[in-house]
């Protein structure tokens, strides 16, 4: 198991990999494994098709995702990993982090707020939501 801090905006999120799975962990968290995404502390979700079909993006939303940076501990811009490469960015309307994975996942890439993720995949992909008392299942056929 690999940690690492990354910047989101002013705050921060631990990135969190394993053999096969990739976990960004704040307040609540996001993880990615094999045709499966689980996040915790969500609010709401929704799924939309663009690109005339051929994308699909699954929305999710948080309360302030990211959580206060750690003193001591050092806070990256860039994380690339086995699994992924994720890079924050900083604009006046606030931060963002981009995640690129792997092919093994399913999923063209994703985008984190500190309020929403988008994770964007293929469009002939179906997905099927499951959702218990704020944890949210995706899996992805």
């Amino acid at each position: 198991m690999n940690r690492q801090y990354l910047k989101l905006g002013l705050k921060c999120v631990e990135v969190v990999t394993e053999s096969d799975a990739l976990r960004l962990v704040g307040n609540g968290f996001i993880e990615f494994r094999q045709r499966i995404i689980t996040a915790a502390s969500v609010k709401n979700h929704s799924v939309h098709t663009i690109r005339s079909g051929k994308k699909k993006v699954l929305y999710l939303y948080f309360e302030g995702f990211g959580v206060e940076c750690v003193e001591g501990v050092r806070v990256l811009d860039d994380v690339s990993t086995h699994l992924a490469h994720l890079k924050h960015t900083l604009t006046k309307i606030g931060g963002f982090i981009t995640i690129i994975t792997s092919g093994q996942f399913l999923v063209d890439y994703a985008v984190l707020s500190d309020d929403v993720a988008a994770v964007v995949i293929p469009g002939k992909r179906e997905v099927y939501i499951d959702k218990h008392h704020g944890e949210v299942t995706i899996y992805i056929v």
